[in-house]
């Protein structure tokens, strides 16, 4: 989960990719992250990419990291 996303930075995008920079999750205020890709499968343990746009009025703010998934 990420804290003070959701509900705060109502315009904000978020890409989740995986070691092979397949595109698995693409979601936004509505369609929050889980863990699972867009199809509704739970993605498999290992390493993921993330794109986090929050598209602020004032600067399209970007910050991109990785995240470890593990069951």
């Amino acid at each position: 989960e990420i804290q003070n996303l959701y509900g705060v930075h109502l315009n904000h995008t978020l890409k989740i990719f995986n070691r092979y920079g397949v595109c698995v999750f693409n979601g936004d205020n509505n369609l929050k992250w889980n863990g699972r890709s867009n199809d509704g499968d739970l993605v498999p343990v290992g390493t993921y990419f993330y794109v986090l746009n929050l598209n602020d009025d004032e600067e399209n703010n970007i910050f991109t990291g990785w995240i470890y998934c593990n069951y």
